[in-house]
């Protein structure tokens, strides 16, 4: 009785929606500090430094599944369900020997990078006077190294929902760094070197703090008796969640963006990079990302209880919302492309919009991927997914031969190889007899609707101009969702939970995009 109560307090509807209202607001203040420091740094580093100091962010992400072995995985699925229990006892040992395993695996990749540092240079192109010096490897590996570290923190106090203090820690580390960077450019001191030992420190520093704040709420817990946590079970689950990550290291951003710098240059690759840094902007605002880090513990603890309807009727929601918010960016680049890139990178960038455009194909079948990835993870399916991940090997195969053809046969290559991938994972669930019935109907309404608005805001582009195309587009996209009305009954339904106990405005504007089947089916 104890622990149902404390799974309703924590886990309860209106602590839901507060924690999706500091994960709205604190992605927002991520998106506004995050662009800043990208605009800031692709008009103050030449081309060359841009690429090289790109790069070494690329490796940040690479670093960040190569790292894991599973943990980030384990803390995701495991943690709500010892929040249940609602003990100190119950949390603590748990939460110190993932952070523990952790931290001692990027301790030793930072040996491992301190010993192979100038295979590392020989393999991007970079020359040893840029990133060979001490200064400049310690801090690039520094922050190799602390960045995951901190993400993976963030990420166990959103498993708790404690979105407040990671999103606030999120969305000012880019500002701190902003500030550095202004620094740096008044002392006349901009170099590569102390541009990455500026960067170490600050995540050392945000790294210091979220353990600070994790372990402060572990001991607001209260005194309990342990949990009944069947240890082997969390390591078979890791264990098979390891493969998973090494495959998906492969294609990750930073693994993408190396791959770009040995096949086209450092040049190309501070584009490409560039364009990597818009689109993860629109990827913390596609519906997997913005809902996934709130939802995916609440599902977890709704598996747990065998509300299996729940759960499959929420991955299909977050599968149509990813495919409204994508047709809506699609659109954008597709009449306005080449002036929003030259325009966001000071005119260093231009004619991209066609390479920006197959970057959002491969965007959203990304996240269609997390989407079946986090259903596979939930149902405890870890092997199977472990032997799928394979497929990820696809991915910088397609980057290898689309460089052939320059960087948009590099994103084309992508959402090729991202796209076969879920079609494939789609059907294997079918067969286990797990089914995301993704609604083709809906899709078919919303594709023409979205044809229309485009054709039209493509005249007025042609007429007046890019800008007054865009303005206008926006208000054809509105059009366009509520005459096409994607959303069946049953989502909003779903969705309703979430602002129940508001006034309904939202709940009214989400009902206009309802489609009714006259014949009783929705």
């Amino acid at each position: 009785m104890t622990q149902s109560k404390h799974h309703d307090g924590r886990y309860s509807a209106a602590r839901i929606r507060k924690a999706l209202l500091f994960f709205i607001v604190g992605r927002g203040a991520q998106a506004l500090t995050f662009l800043l420091l990208t605009l800031l740094l692709v008009r103050v580093l030449s081309a060359r430094d841009y690429g090289a100091y790109m790069a070494v962010w690329g490796m940040v992400e690479l670093m960040v599944p190569l790292s894991s072995f599973g943990l980030l995985e384990a803390s995701r699925r495991y943690l709500p369900m010892l929040a249940q229990t609602g003990s100190r006892q119950a949390m603590l040992p748990f939460v110190r020997g993932v952070v523990l395993v952790r931290l001692l695996l990027l301790g030793g990749w930072a040996v491992a990078l301190a010993l192979l540092w100038p295979a590392v240079l020989q393999f991007l192109g970079v020359q040893r006077e840029e990133l060979g010096h001490a200064l400049a490897v310690a801090g690039a590996i520094a922050v190799i190294c602390s960045v995951p570290a901190f993400r993976f923190v963030g990420e166990m106090l959103e498993s708790l929902l404690e979105q407040k203090w990671s999103q606030l820690l999120h969305a000012t580390m880019p500002l701190m760094r902003m500030l550095g960077v202004a620094a740096l450019l008044v002392a006349g001191r901009l170099e590569l070197g102390l541009l990455l030992l500026l960067d170490a420190g600050i995540a050392l520093l945000f790294l210091l703090a979220s353990l600070a704040v994790l372990y402060a709420k572990l001991r607001e817990m209260p005194e309990g008796a342990p949990a009944a946590l069947d240890f082997k079970e969390v390591l078979s689950f890791a264990w098979h969640m390891t493969g998973v990550n090494l495959l998906q290291a492969t294609a990750s951003i930073g693994a993408l963006r190396l791959l770009v710098a040995r096949y086209l240059g450092l040049e190309a690759a501070g584009m490409f990079a560039f364009l990597q840094q818009l689109l993860l902007m629109v990827g913390r605002y596609m519906p997997a990302q913005v809902l996934g880090s709130v939802v995916r513990p609440v599902l977890a603890a709704r598996h747990a209880q065998g509300e299996h309807a729940t759960v499959i009727g929420s991955l299909e929601l977050l599968w149509k919302a990813n495919l409204m918010m994508l047709v809506a960016w699609l659109a954008a680049v597709g009449v306005s492309g080449d002036e929003l890139m030259a325009q966001a990178s000071g005119g260093r960038f231009a004619d991209t919009g066609q390479v920006m455009f197959l970057m959002l194909l491969g965007l959203g079948a990304t996240t269609q991927g997390q989407n079946i990835s986090m259903c596979m993870q939930l149902y405890g399916i870890t092997k199977q997914l472990r032997a799928q991940s394979v497929l990820f090997l696809l991915v910088p195969l397609g980057v290898v031969l689309g460089s052939r053809y320059g960087l948009a046969g590099v994103a084309a290559g992508i959402a090729l190889t991202h796209g076969f991938k879920n079609v494939f994972a789609t059907w294997w669930l079918r067969r286990q007899g797990i089914y995301l019935a993704y609604d083709l109907r809906a899709l078919g309404r919303l594709s023409l609707g979205m044809a229309i608005a485009v054709l039209l805001a493509a005249a007025l582009h042609a007429a007046l101009g890019p800008w007054v195309a865009l303005a206008m587009l926006g208000l054809f996209t509105v059009a366009a969702m509520v005459l096409s009305k994607p959303l069946r009954e049953s989502e909003f339904q779903l969705m309703s939970g979430f602002f129940k106990g508001r006034k309904g405005r939202l709940a009214s504007w989400l009902h206009a995009l309802v489609h009714i089947d006259r014949k009783g089916l929705t």
